[in-house]
């Protein structure tokens, strides 16, 4: 997974410098190198993860009911406290926001 990030930093890299240099495109040519960046990015993932689905024995046989389900208590308990200190924190800033805009 670590490649497909960095297969994408390189593509931006890459497409940046040739569509402002090469291209003379600006800053449009910047936005336009990192969409084709993300995108490529994106591809490579699911590429990677159909891989390794593939090698796991598919979606069927990793997408059981019960393999999912076994330890989602534990998980919302080990993250509920976590989820309420960003939902208060989200809050505050956006007080803060509206606050100072008045």
């Amino acid at each position: 997974m670590a490649a497909c990030i960095i297969a994408t930093i390189l593509v931006n890299a890459v497409l940046d410098i040739w569509f402002v240099l090469g291209m003379e495109m600006g800053v449009a040519g910047i936005a336009l190198g990192t969409a084709i960046a993300e995108i490529v990015g994106a591809v490579l993932m699911l590429v990677a993860i159909l891989h390794v689905l593939a090698k796991r024995g598919g979606f069927r046989h990793s997408w059981q009911r019960e393999k999912l389900t076994d330890n989602l208590t534990g998980f919302f308990a080990l993250n509920a406290n976590i989820f309420i200190r960003t939902l208060l924190l989200a809050l505050t800033f956006a007080w803060f926001m509206r606050s100072g805009t008045q």
